[in-house]
């Protein structure tokens, strides 16, 4: 039972430093994304790469749950969840048949996954807005 103890305690050392640290994940991205140029691109890499770490979290918080161990905080889960995890968040609550009954979790879920996608609409729209401005004004240059 200690050795099994001390391998949770290892484990879970492992688990929580990557989660104070899963940001340095995301510069990478932010660096590719300012290189090209290209948002959908960067967007798509944060939503993988979150995704991913998302699912990693559950699994680790379900893991110990079932041994009774420290846990994860849920509003670092929600965090996780609105920094582009939540397609993850879901797939790991059924994967993992965690975190799926608590009303006040799955409320707070949802709230932030709608969150996630109205600034990413947003945002596009800003992008959106600022190309056909530049647009605009080229054509006005043209024409006169």
């Amino acid at each position: 039972m200690l050795d099994e103890r001390r391998s949770i305690a290892f484990h879970h050392s492992v688990i929580k430093g990557l989660s104070y640290f899963w940001p340095l994940a995301l510069i990478p991205i932010f660096v590719m994304t300012a290189q090209t140029g290209n948002l959908v691109i960067g967007l798509c890499a944060a939503f993988v790469t979150n995704s991913l770490l998302t699912i990693l979290f559950y699994w680790e918080d379900k893991h110990l749950a079932q041994y009774k161990y420290w846990r994860i905080p849920e509003k670092c889960l929600h965090v996780w969840e609105f920094l582009c995890g939540w397609p993850g968040a879901l797939y790991a609550q059924q994967a993992f048949r965690h975190k799926r009954c608590k009303l006040s979790f799955m409320a707070l879920f949802w709230l932030c996954a709608i969150a996630n996608v109205i600034a990413l609409s947003l945002l596009f729209h800003y992008a959106d807005a600022k190309a056909m401005g530049k647009a605009m004004e080229t054509w006005w240059q043209d024409f006169h």
